[in-house]
C-alpha cells in the first residue's frame, strides 16, 4: 500500500518482536516518503511517545526493547545503539516505514485488559467493565464485574433491614483492598421496577456519606 492511501488522522498499528505502537495515518505519510526524512521524523517522536504512554499497552516500548529490536536490523553499530534519543527517530522512521508497506495496514481499537487499565486508570477500567457487562443478569453481573478487573472478591455492606432477599445488606461491591480505590458498587434501589444499580466511588467515601441515611454498621 502507497503512503498515499493512509488516513491521515487514524491511527495504525506497528508490530514488532517485542512490543507494539500507534502511529498517526500523517506521522506515516510524513515520515516514510523517499529522501531525508529526519525532521520530520524529529517532529513526530515526542507525539508518538505520547502516545505509546497514553495508549500503555502492557508490551510497550522500553529503551532496552527497541535497542534489541534496532540491532535485529543490522544497520546500527551497538555503539549507535547505545543513543535512545536517537533511537526513538530510528523507530519511528522503521515503523512508519513498515506500515505504508504494508497490503492492508490496520488501524483497529486496541482491546483493553481491564486487569492491567485498573492498575493506572481504574475509573475507566470500572467503567468499561459495567459496559461489558450491561447484559448480564442483574443478580450476576457484580462477580463477572469483579472477574474482569482481577479484584478480590465481591462483598455486602450491612445495615437498615431491606426486604426478605437483601436482609440487611444495603450494597454489594467488588473489593479492591483499599478502602479509598475506586471500585463499581451495587446500590439496593427503591425503585420497585429495578432491584439495584451499579456506581462506580471508592467504597470509603459511599460509606461515610451513607452511614446515617442507610444505618450502616
Amino acid at each position: 500500500m502507497k503512503a498515499t492511501q493512509i488516513k491521515p488522522h487514524s491511527l495504525y498499528w506497528a508490530t514488532f518482536n517485542r512490543f507494539e505502537i500507534r502511529l498517526p495515518g500523517q506521522c506515516v505519510i510524513d515520515c516514510s516518503h523517499s529522501g531525508q526524512c529526519d525532521q520530520d521524523v524529529a517532529h513526530w517522536v515526542p507525539l508518538i511517545k505520547k502516545q505509546a504512554e497514553k495508549d500503555n499497552f502492557s508490551n510497550k516500548p522500553t529503551a532496552e526493547k527497541i535497542r534489541e529490536e534496532l540491532r535485529e536490523y543490522g544497520a546500527w553499530t551497538s555503539e549507535d545503539l547505545q543513543d535512545d534519543d536517537q533511537n526513538w527517530h530510528r523507530l519511528v522512521w522503521c515503523a512508519s516505514c513498515n506500515i505504508a508497506e504494508e497490503e492492508k495496514p490496520s488501524c483497529a481499537q486496541p482491546t483493553y485488559n481491564l486487569q492491567s487499565l485498573y492498575t493506572y486508570d481504574p475509573i475507566k477500567a470500572c467503567k468499561m467493565a459495567l459496559r461489558k457487562t450491561k447484559n448480564v443478569r442483574e443478580s450476576d453481573r457484580l462477580e463477572k464485574i469483579n472477574e474482569l478487573l482481577g479484584l478480590h472478591g465481591t462483598e455486602g455492606i450491612r445495615g437498615k433491614w431491606q426486604n426478605g432477599k437483601w436482609c440487611d445488606v444495603v450494597a454489594c461491591y467488588c473489593n479492591t483492598g483499599d478502602t479509598y480505590a475506586p471500585t463499581v458498587i451495587q446500590v439496593r434501589n427503591t425503585n420497585p421496577f429495578r432491584e439495584s444499580n451499579f456506581r462506580v466511588q471508592c467504597i470509603g467515601d459511599f460509606v461515610e456519606k451513607n452511614t446515617k441515611k442507610l444505618g450502616i454498621l
